[in-house]
This record gives C-alpha cells, structure tokens and sequence, in this order.
C-alpha cells in the first residue's frame, strides 16, 4: 500500500509537521530510531495510553476528561502503544464487535508528527485485527482526517442525512474490508492453546503451554 506522510493529528494551521519538528532540532530523518509497537498488557502501559491522549485530546483539542476516557477503556478493549526510545509517542485502540472491528482513539505526540509515525501504528492494528479474523473495519474519522484514513482503504459511510458531531468535533463514519488471512485465528482450525496466548502473541508459545507439560490432576472435592 502507498502512503504519503501525513500524520493523524498534525495540526492544521501547521501543513508541514516534519519542517516543524526539524526546526525545533528535537528529530531527524537520519537519526530517527525505529518506532516498536506493542500491545497494550500492564497497567504501567495503560498509564503511559492516558498520558499521550491527554497530551493530544485534551490539552490540544480541548476535549473534556470524561468525554476523552469514554467508560470503554478498561471494557473489551485492546490498545497499542507504540514508542521511540523507550518513550511513548502514540497509541491507538480497537474495539471488537459480532461482526467488525471499531479502530480509534488514534494519537501521536506532537515531536513526532510527521515521520510516519501514525502509519507505523495504524498498519499494526490493521495487522492484528486481521489476525484475529475481522474482515470489516469501522472508524469515525474527524472530518479533515477523511484523506488519512482512505490511505488505508477506508471510505466514508454515507447513511446519515445530519453530520455525526461529538465533542466539539465533526466526524465521519468510515469503513474498510481486510484481505482474508489464511492464518487468522479460528474456533475449529486453531489449535486450542494458541487461542489462550496473549493477545497479539499468537505467533509464539504462551505461559499456559508450558504448563501443559505438567499435566491434570484434576481434584475432587
């Protein structure tokens, strides 16, 4: 997939993120060191989530505390947290329902803006819920994120008549298909124990099948 770099929440009287955070010295091109991602499994991690949309959502967009942590956090939730040197610079969160996945709360810190550092986040969450199975995918875009989110095949949804506005912003219902993966997780095909791995870990043997060797002793009483 071609992707130009345009970030997420690149502010929007700022058209060139990348000019900015050279002039500021903070981050080249040619020293940047490589953004991991990782799924989101301690609470030290979900603190480090808080902090980067507190910085973006509420500091910068001004969005209200309990608007910004929507009761859907610690609710069926799985987020990625991406960092650069040890330190978090964005995060993004994804919701699962019968049918589709729901991919939002996308935020990136502000010194890294405009180095690809919202593509590297997003292409993991696309990855994973492809894993896990989902075909569709379903997010509410802010209105001039709309050529963002296409980058990723996401078009917008046209079945409201009234624009879809929450918390001082007008957004835009969006969807994509995902390519099928033969490997996806499956109720029939997957091996038992490879469901019970951490999320996102499929790949590598769990905690739990280690402790298959030990065997059932299966008390009674």
């Amino acid at each position: 997939m071609s992707m130009c770099e345009y970030d997420a929440f690149a502010p929007v009287e700022d058209p060139s993120p990348r000019e900015t955070v050279r002039r500021r010295g903070q981050i080249s091109e040619a020293n940047q060191p490589t953004v991991s991602v990782r799924v989101v499994r301690s609470a030290e991690d979900l603190m480090r989530v808080v902090a980067i949309r507190a910085v973006v959502f509420m500091a910068e967009q001004k969005c209200p505390y309990e608007e910004e942590f929507d009761g859907n956090d610690y609710a069926g939730s799985t987020h990625l947290l991406a960092e650069m040197s040890g330190e978090p610079v964005a995060t993004i969160r994804l919701r699962f329902f019968a049918g589709f996945g729901h991919v939002g709360r996308l935020a990136v810190m502000p010194q890294m803006r405009g180095f690809g550092t919202a593509r590297t986040i997003v292409e993991e969450a696309l990855r994973l819920c492809a894993e896990k199975g989902y075909g569709s995918l379903y997010a509410q875009a802010q209105k001039r994120l709309v050529p963002f989110w296409r980058q990723f095949g996401f078009e917008p949804m046209d079945r409201r008549a009234a624009p879809l506005v929450w918390s001082d912003h007008e957004y835009v219902e969006m969807c994509c298909q995902l390519a099928p993966r033969v490997a996806a997780l499956d109720m029939k095909a997957s091996d038992p124990l490879v469901l019970l791995r951490p999320e996102g870990a499929w790949a590598a043997p769990g905690i739990l099948e280690l402790s298959a060797a030990r065997g059932a002793t299966n008390p009674v009483g």
